[in-house]
């Protein structure tokens, strides 16, 4: 978040799917069964494929379904979130690079400490409501107001190098 799209930007760009897609990135599979759902009816509704890269091997999925991503070079990783239509994700990380990049996205509430971060950041930026329980029925399909986002994220980004410089100067 701290480097923001300008530096990420710099990386090479090896992105290599020609369709428009939904991209899944999970750091815990608890809620793969909703998530599955949702991303078919989104890319449904969307006309878009799917793409996942999840963070425990499946050698089967693996061999069998070219769609789903295991290893990605950090410069992959970076072009599936830059390039993606909307996001579903349970990681603080894929909330972190949907932000950056502006994408559309859920995240997925595991309801245990791994949420406490997207919670933390999406309470910042002010989209609480992209934040999925368990349970839950209905979701936010409003859009976001990116403009509204971003002067959030710059704000952050500016009170963190305050905070790094003060630090060092101690």
């Amino acid at each position: 978040m701290l480097a923001g799209k300008e530096i990420l930007d710099t990386l090479e760009n090896t992105f290599e799917f020609s369709k428009e897609y939904l991209l899944i990135y999970q750091v815990s599979t608890k809620a793969n069964k909703y998530i599955q759902k949702l991303a078919k009816e989104l890319a449904t509704k969307n006309s878009l494929e799917i793409i996942e890269i999840p963070s425990k091997i499946n050698i089967m999925k693996m061999i069998f379904d070219k769609k789903y991503m295991q290893w990605t070079t950090p410069e992959q990783f970076v072009g599936y979130f830059r390039n993606a239509k909307i996001v579903l994700t349970t990681s603080f990380h894929g909330t972190a690079f949907s932000l950056i990049y502006n994408r559309p996205f859920y995240v997925f509430s595991l309801g245990d400490d791994i949420d406490n971060r997207s919670k933390e950041l999406l309470s910042m930026v002010g989209l609480e409501n992209r934040l999925i329980k368990r349970n839950q029925t209905q979701i936010d399909n409003n859009e976001i107001n990116w403009s509204i986002v971003n002067k959030k994220i710059i704000i952050l980004q500016e009170e963190s190098r305050s905070f790094i410089k003060e630090s060092i100067n101690k």
